[in-house]
């Protein structure tokens, strides 16, 4: 895969639509689809991931409660039940069929909180079938996609879903990464994937539907909206301390549920966006604009030996750094290694640098082993926690 396609991968943020409390995001939403007349609904594992409950919302406005029967982080797939029978549902195709300019139809809620709960259509092409790093596949299509839309079907040109919304590009990030902003360049599940998780659902056995006749777009939204849900899922979230935050309409006199026993820390897989994040960020210390710094931190951080600060005292910092060092180089040296921290959103990442800094007349060059916590929100990542140990050098690196 070329240096291109692999930015391209490592540069998604799954597309997802959360409400704030406690300056947290906790409402996620997202879309599915009815597949199976007794409730059953296919969607992302990202949407439902570390997450209190779910409901599922109906076309008709119905809400309804459902449960997870079996998730794939891996594949980013989850299958949902709610309760009933009789449902509306949309036939199953085969994704392997499907080439490059055939045409699809996106189904989903964007931005329900903003722009209402009725179901959007985008159409669009296939513009490439790629393999992920994980040698997945993977469509990438140009149908408009937004928050919200992840784990809504993706339709031929028969209505039959050939695969699942799951991510777009974060355009401002890869115009910083490669010069310019892409158009349109989003990415669906080949529903083949799903195959696993349908025969769950068919544990007699599944056969595709075989539909021939192709169907105007407004046919295909007319026969699919109705088993389009809208899927909300509050999550699990933790506040400074460490404590789980109430959930909404807790009493604020009660006390809010502890958080979970932290676990004894085991490395874990790197994901290829937060490998992608961490060299950006290491690489961004080397460069002039403070801006290049600063997206990578969250709004309060534990900084090095200074404690808790704000953005402003990081901003300040990153700024005095770089004057005092105009001449800046940092570079890798071990591959960052990825621990659990206990909780779910929240990565602590170890590695080593080798950096040389200097101004007019003096050079210093060292070692450091650096190590952050990283806050994940549903693939947008923000340092929480920096340290370090400098070998080598008195110098102070950021």
């Amino acid at each position: 895969m070329n240096r291109t396609c692999n930015v391209l991968f490592l540069l998604v943020a799954w597309a997802m639509r959360s409400l704030p409390l406690f300056g947290e995001e906790i409402i996620k939403s997202g879309s599915g689809f009815i597949f199976h007349p007794n409730g059953y609904i296919l969607t992302n594992n990202h949407v439902v991931a570390d997450s209190r409950e779910q409901k599922v919302v109906l076309s008709n406005g119905t809400r309804l409660p459902a449960r997870i029967i079996a998730t794939d982080p891996e594949k980013d797939l989850a299958l949902l039940k709610i309760e009933g029978s009789n449902y509306p549902t949309l036939p199953i195709g085969r994704s392997r069929s499907m080439t490059v300019m055939d045409t699809v139809l996106a189904m989903g809620y964007p931005m329900y909180s903003k722009i209402g709960y009725d179901v959007s259509a985008y159409d669009g092409k296939i513009n490439a079938i790629r393999l992920t790093e994980m040698h997945r596949p993977l469509l990438q299509i140009d149908a408009n996609i937004n928050p919200g839309n992840s784990g809504g079907p993706l339709l031929n040109d028969r209505g039959e879903v050939i695969g699942i919304v799951v991510a777009k590009i974060n355009a401002m990030e890869l115009a910083k990464t490669m010069g310019a902003i892409p158009e349109r360049i989003n990415f669906a599940i080949p529903i083949d994937e799903a195959r696993s998780m349908i025969l769950i659902a068919y544990p007699g056995g599944f056969t595709p539907s075989n539909r021939t006749a192709q169907l105007k777009d407004q046919e295909i939204f007319s026969e699919s909206k109705d088993a389009t849900v809208l899927i909300l899922a509050p999550k699990n979230v933790y506040l400074p301390n460490g404590q789980a935050a109430a959930p909404p309409g807790l009493p604020s006199n009660e006390p809010p549920p502890a958080a979970p026993n932290k676990p004894t820390s085991e490395q874990i897989t790197m994901k290829p966006t937060l490998l992608a994040f961490l060299q950006a960020f290491v690489q961004s210390r080397a460069s002039d604009p403070v801006n290049s710094a600063m997206q990578f931190y969250a709004p309060n951080v534990d900084y090095y030996d200074k404690g808790i600060v704000d953005d402003d005292f990081i901003r300040k910092d990153v700024t005095d750094f770089r004057r005092r060092w105009p001449r800046r180089k940092y570079d890798l040296l071990s591959n960052p290694v990825a621990h659990g921290e206990g909780r779910p959103d929240q990565y602590v990442v170890t590695y080593r640098t080798a950096f040389e800094l200097g101004d007019r007349r003096d050079e210093v060059r060292g070692t450091s082993d650096v190590t952050v916590v990283v806050q994940d929100n549903d693939g947008t990542y923000r340092i929480v926690s920096i340290q370090e140990n400098v070998g080598n050098s008195d110098a102070h690196v950021r």
